[in-house]
């Protein structure tokens, strides 16, 4: 696993058109790894990789930020099993 902190970020939009524009966005920033579109109660994943808690910090702030996004729930990997 590579050094640092590996988090999934979970997004929900609002309204729901503005999900592709915040995608859109959040492709461009500087940690995050993978965008997935995902069904349920979030409308995608966000697989970032940090360099350190602050760059976590920041991460989180940019998405949180970004016109649209309604909600962030945050899981950082404590540990990789396969």
């Amino acid at each position: 696993m590579p050094k640092g902190i590996m988090a999934f970020l979970f997004v929900g939009t609002e309204p729901k058109n503005r999900q592709i524009p915040v995608e859109n966005e959040i492709v461009k920033i500087k940690g995050v790894v993978h965008v997935y579109e995902v069904l349920g109660e979030y409308d995608m994943c966000i697989h970032v990789q940090a360099k350190s808690r602050e760059d976590l910090a920041r991460i989180l702030y940019t998405v949180s930020t970004i016109e649209g996004v309604r909600t962030v729930t945050t899981i950082i990997i404590s540990k990789k099993i396969k």
